[in-house]
């Protein structure tokens, strides 16, 4: 009987296989040398059944159980044996929750009973590989990820077969939306109502004085264009006045390496790369060994996204872009933080205070501290300004603050697991609303299109992203045995059949 290592990628499987000397190629994807066996299970190998045939039509549909099949007979007929045969089952790969799920899923389907334990591979080198190897992990807590990812599969599975037929009756045609599509969706649409809020915000009238090409503007502001007027009148123009100006310096925020979230940000902002391009880049450049793996959390000097080689010259446009990203980010995280100085005049003129501040072009470490200074007003205006409201439209911008405002809870998650899709798949998530004609891209700005404004609008009722990401911060919980995952399931389950009835009461069947 041997060892049976589980890798889900052919070149890590024949790279893991090199690196415990299993030279042996006894069929395709299958290396062994007596004692050890890898052998390649592609991903889609087993695959949850759609819910269509149980659900024979009906609306709302929550399954009582979820089934798995195998969609390679072939491939299933040569892994047999092994499995039979094995006296321990490894897993051997980078990803979480997601991939120890498929895991589960393909020693249920084998009837595995006796022990399995876990290779984390945060890189593909020979040394890692026999590192990983001897200090694979076991234990309940493994068991636990996969649940997290199991869950998470149902809830996918069920939201994306309810929502399907709820957006059949609100007459949108084309593919149904996935939970995190629908948190993005409404997410753009509390930016709107955000921004709307500002834009109702009244016109207020503030003071600038011009002294020397620099503006000191009031901290006050008026409603009433008379009354402004009335107290500019009162500033003098050309008398000195004294004023202070002080000058704080602090550190640069620092560089981190990239995780998969900000390297999709970086590679869009340089080269316009699409997230779901960024990924797939990504993911092949680990397999050949070139990087460390791109799921890592809480990035900080030793845990992020490195360079590990030199890269190919046989490397795609595409690879070499992405990989120089990641050599660029590495060097600047390595750089001592830069000194930032700022420097604010403040002055009291007719009983109101002014200000202005800016960045300290050439910092030097004498400027920092406080200092009298007498300045000559030799201009006076007023304007009406309004507030602006903070949010971005723009993608790079707005995929950060939706990824933070899903995702409350990644930080808490076990350091040494790699995170599950969660994280990092917003970009994805918007990407996908684009292809599916509810928003528009255009020069890095995000744009609902006529169909995503209607969407938005029936939606509204319903706040589904409250609940969906609920559903999901109680799978992100199961890990740490705080939550079951059948409770998880059920209570989803109860949501969403409780919406999808409420909705329907009030939408018209299709004739």
């Amino acid at each position: 009987m041997t060892q049976l290592i589980v890798c889900e990628k052919y070149r890590i499987a024949i790279a893991v296989a090199k690196a415990l000397k299993a030279t042996l190629n006894p069929a395709y994807g299958v290396y062994t040398n007596g004692d050890i066996t890898v052998a390649y299970v592609h991903r889609g190998f087993i695959k949850p059944v759609g819910l269509d045939k149980a659900a024979n039509g009906c609306l709302p549909f929550v399954p009582e159980k979820f089934k798995i099949a195998v969609t390679d007979k072939k491939r299933d007929r040569v892994l047999k044996p092994l499995f039979r045969n094995a006296k321990e089952v490894v897993f051997a790969s980078d990803e979480g929750a997601d991939a120890q799920a498929r895991f589960f899923n393909i020693c249920r389907h084998f009837r595995v009973g006796h022990p399995t334990s876990r290779m984390w591979l945060p890189r593909i080198t020979r040394a890692s590989i026999r590192r990983s190897f001897s200090k694979r992990e076991k234990g309940r807590h493994l068991h636990n990820l996969a649940q997290s990812g199991l869950v998470a599969g149902a809830m996918d599975m069920m939201f994306e077969y309810n929502f399907a037929g709820v957006l059949k009756r609100w007459y949108y045609e084309g593919e149904p939306l996935t939970r995190k599509e629908v948190v993005a969706m409404q997410y753009l649409g509390d930016m709107d109502e955000q921004a709307a809020q500002y834009d109702a915000q009244p016109k207020a009238y503030r003071i600038f004085l011009d002294y020397g090409g620099l503006h000191l503007v009031s901290d006050q502001s008026w409603q009433s264009e008379r009354v402004c007027a009335a107290i500019v009148d009162t500033i003098p123009v050309g008398e000195p006045v004294k004023a202070r100006m002080t000058v704080t310096e602090k550190d640069a925020p620092v560089v981190r390496l990239h995780t998969m979230l900000t390297l999709q940000m970086d590679a869009s902002d340089n080269f316009g790369f699409m997230p779901s391009l960024s990924v797939k880049t990504a993911e092949k450049l680990y397999e050949q060994g070139f990087i460390s793996s791109p799921y890592v959390t809480a990035p900080d000097a030793g845990n992020g996204i490195t360079v590990l080689r030199r890269l190919s010259k046989r490397a795609t446009k595409t690879e070499r872009s992405l990989y120089r990203l990641i050599a660029g980010r590495m060097d600047a995280a390595a750089m001592k933080p830069e000194k930032k100085q700022y420097a604010t005049v403040t002055a009291e003129i007719a009983g109101l205070t002014f200000s202005c501040r800016w960045e300290v072009r050439e910092p030097k470490p004498e400027y920092t501290g406080t200092s009298e200074q007498t300045i000559t007003i030799v201009e006076k205006m007023m304007a009406p300004v309004k507030e602006v409201s903070p949010l971005s439209y723009g993608f790079v911008p707005t995929l950060a603050n939706l990824t933070g405002y899903a995702t409350l809870t990644a930080d808490t998650m076990h350091p040494d697991m790699p995170y599950c899709n969660t994280v990092h798949e917003y970009g994805t998530a918007l990407e996908g609303l684009v292809r599916k004609g509810f928003i528009t891209i255009e020069d890095g700005t995000i744009a609902c299109t006529p169909e995503g404004d209607r969407l938005l609008l029936d939606l509204a009722p319903y706040n589904l992203a409250h609940s969906i990401l609920v559903g999901q911060y109680g799978a992100d919980g199961i890990p740490y045995g705080t939550i079951t995952g059948r409770k998880v399931v059920n209570g989803f389950g109860e949501w969403i059949s409780d919406t999808v009835t409420d909705i329907l009461r009030y939408t018209p069947k299709k004739e």
